[in-house]
């Protein structure tokens, strides 16, 4: 599977990052995956919430290439958003993953 948008790859192809993962820890390889997963997260977030101001009137709508613009603007906010130190969700997926799965009597 490779994910890209319209500023290019994700870097999420899964033969890639399998290959990629095998020389990290455990603890690594969490702290990868949750980073990933919040990443996917925070740009579908950021596509359905803002459909409303970029989907349309002067920033979108039936314009060629407005669904390139829209993309962009997702990718940028979102890089921003990461860089930034995202929104918590990756390190809360962490703790769960470290924890493992709960024992049922």
């Amino acid at each position: 599977m490779q994910l890209t948008t319209a500023s290019g790859d994700l870097g999420l192809s899964a033969s890639a990052q399998m290959t990629r993962m095998k020389n990290m820890s455990h603890e690594q390889q969490i702290t990868e995956v949750a980073g990933q997963f919040e990443a996917v997260f925070i740009r579908q977030f950021l596509s359905e919430s803002l459909k409303p101001v970029i989907g349309g009137g002067a920033l979108g709508g039936d314009i060629p290439g407005s669904d390139i613009y829209r993309s962009l603007m997702v990718d940028t906010l979102a890089e921003g958003i990461q860089q930034g130190g995202g929104m918590g969700l990756s390190s809360v997926i962490q703790l769960q993953l470290q924890a493992g799965p709960k024992k049922t009597s």
